[in-house]
């Protein structure tokens, strides 16, 4: 995003040009000069607004707003037609403290700024709109819209081993289509999908963009708060589980009989790989065509938060006539209900029988106790299906479009070792190319094997 860049220049140059006026004489006469704090706070919200949220500019605008306000007397003498060159009445202290704080925001904005450029692969891929029409829990009909993209290997003899990649919530779908971009490269065709209004962001087949909607933007927010062990968090991170298995078990229909693969797998994040190992039953027998086919699965960081139980708060049934009998009990039951917001097991977690890569944050290692607990006993119970990697340094985000596309909060959710340098070189594939790398190393394997077998049972039916 090199415009993203310019855009911080051009209100750090309009800052600049404000703060150094105080110290130099000429500039004094410019009464001019005390409209650029205005105009740079106009870009800095301007930059929010087409941008989306930006992280690292909030120290900026932070900045360009305390400015504002110390600049709103030169202001004031502007619009009353009034001389405002003299500088003895503000304090020369002020503007160097200003002009420090506003070099630090502007080197931060620029130090983070996304290293993805924001643009979509076009050659050799399909993009189709779905309706996933189901009945809700009130009895009204609802209706999801999927946007859907394939894409196609350049040899056609390839599109039967098909890869199905299941994105993260808080992911990109520009992140996304660099990875199915490189997996497409290696001769697999390669299926995802966005949501509208779900996802942050969606992309449809004629390119418009769809934010997420303010509810869904909040539940990412809320339930990034300790899942695993505060529960009202954890109940917006089962919520995402769940939307992801409706969506999955839907597109696992239009797969099997619109793309008919002769071999599959099936990547999935976060929550995506939760719901996809927590329902492999439902698949195994509503698409077992597509189950039979399937040749392994890599769950990139799942957490399994709908494993994690609470016992529910019980309100005690007082006969008693005695007022304070009735306000002790409640109570007691207001003070039960507030311990229940802490998770204090885990419950049954799933079983599978298909080869699995997990995918995790070298984190797994030294916090698994707490945020890996369902992991690690999902892995500890599947041990023979089960394979583990992780990459030195990564933190429980930088397998999503998070490290690119929003470096200042991958630093702050950093992995245990030393973290990889995303601007040393300046890749901006790197990030990608690493994962395709660790998938197709687990795919190919998965594959070779499971072309044997076929081969032997054909061999011994042939016998």
């Amino acid at each position: 995003m090199q415009d993203l860049g310019i855009v911080e220049i051009i209100i750090a140059f309009f800052l600049f040009l404000y703060l150094i006026r105080p110290f130099f004489k000429s500039l004094r006469q410019v009464n001019g000069l005390v409209l650029f704090p205005p105009l740079a706070l106009f870009c800095c919200v301007a930059l929010f607004f087409v941008y989306g949220f930006r992280p690292e500019c909030l120290p900026l605008l932070l900045s360009t707003l305390i400015i504002n306000i110390a600049n709103f007397p030169a202001l004031s003498s502007i619009a009353a037609h009034l001389n405002n060159s003299d500088y003895m009445e503000q304090s020369i202290v002020t503007f160097l403290i200003c002009f420090i704080i506003s070099i630090a925001s502007v080197v931060l904005a620029l130090q983070y700024a996304p290293l993805v450029p924001d643009v979509l692969l076009t050659e050799k891929i399909t993009s189709i709109n779905l309706k996933n029409r189901t009945n809700a829990q009130n009895g009204k009909r609802t209706s999801d819209e999927l946007f859907v993209r394939i894409y196609d290997p350049e040899n056609e003899e390839e599109k039967s081993n098909v890869i199905f990649v299941i994105p993260p919530v808080y992911g990109s779908v520009i992140t996304i289509d660099l990875l199915c971009g490189a997996l497409r490269d290696h001769g697999f065709r390669v299926v995802t999908y966005s949501k509208k209004g779900f996802d942050f962001f969606s992309i449809d087949d004629n390119g418009k963009r769809y934010a997420a909607s303010l509810s869904n933007i909040k539940r990412i927010i809320k339930s990034l708060d300790h899942a695993w062990k505060n529960k009202s968090a954890n109940i917006e991170a089962v919520y995402f589980e769940e939307q992801r298995a409706k969506d999955m078990l839907f597109l696992f229909d239009f797969i099997e009989t619109s793309i008919h693969p002769e071999n599959i797998f099936i990547i999935a994040y976060n929550e995506g790989g939760s719901a996809l190992l927590k329902n492999i039953n439902s698949f195994s027998e509503t698409n077992t065509s597509l189950y039979q086919a399937t040749g392994g699965i890599i769950a990139i960081e799942p957490l399994f938060f709908s494993s994690y139980i609470t016992e529910n708060a019980v309100r005690t049934t007082i006969y008693s006539k005695d007022i304070f009998d009735k306000i002790n009990a409640e109570l007691k039951y207001i003070a039960d209900k507030k311990k229940t917001k802490k998770i204090t097991q885990i419950g049954d977690v799933p079983e599978f029988s298909v080869p699995v890569l997990f995918l995790m944050s070298d984190n797994i290692n030294t916090q698994n106790k707490n945020r890996y607990g369902a992991a690690i006993k999902t892995i500890e119970k599947n041990a023979s299906f089960a394979n583990v990697q992780t990459v030195e340094g990564a933190g429980p985000l930088d397998y999503s479009d998070i490290p690119p596309k929003y470096p200042v909060i991958s630093n702050i959710f950093k992995g245990s070792g030393e973290k990889y340098d995303y601007q040393d070189p300046p890749d901006h594939n790197g990030h990608t190319d690493r994962l395709a790398d660790l998938m197709l190393d687990f795919i190919e394997k998965n594959l070779e094997e499971k072309n044997l077998e076929k081969n032997i049972e054909e061999n011994q039916v042939n016998e």
